[in-house]
């Protein structure tokens, strides 16, 4: 079970950190 929601956790991490960069990109792009 923790090893579950570790994975799940490092999922959502990674899919945070993925949409911050695109917004970032999106709304000023370098």
């Amino acid at each position: 079970m923790v090893d579950q929601i570790t994975v799940w956790i490092m999922e959502i991490d990674s899919f945070c950190s993925t949409a911050v960069v695109h917004v970032s990109w999106t709304v000023d792009p370098d």
